[in-house]
């Protein structure tokens, strides 16, 4: 009786790079982040089953709560000065 939860990072993907490179990582347009959450899904869908039953697996994408906070504009703006 478990019900999986895969948590797609749709919000993270909009933070530039904080790994101390010289280059950010290129921000991806919300078509390109959706795009990579379908391919994500289909991945996951050879292992799981997603739907709305009681041990149906549910995605959730992290953009969904971290947008709403304006947390993203702040790692982008100042997250780069931390490593």
């Amino acid at each position: 009786g478990h019900k999986p939860i895969v948590l797609v990072g749709g919000g993270t993907t909009k933070v530039g790079d904080p790994s101390g490179k010289d280059a950010s990582r290129q921000l991806l347009d919300e078509a390109a982040i959706q795009s990579n959450i379908d391919g994500i899904s289909q991945v996951f869908s050879k292992f799981l089953t997603f739907g709305d039953g009681p041990t149906d697996a549910i995605m959730v994408n992290n953009d969904e709560w971290l947008s709403p906070l304006r947390y993203l504009d702040f790692l982008r703006e100042y997250g780069r000065h931390f490593t």
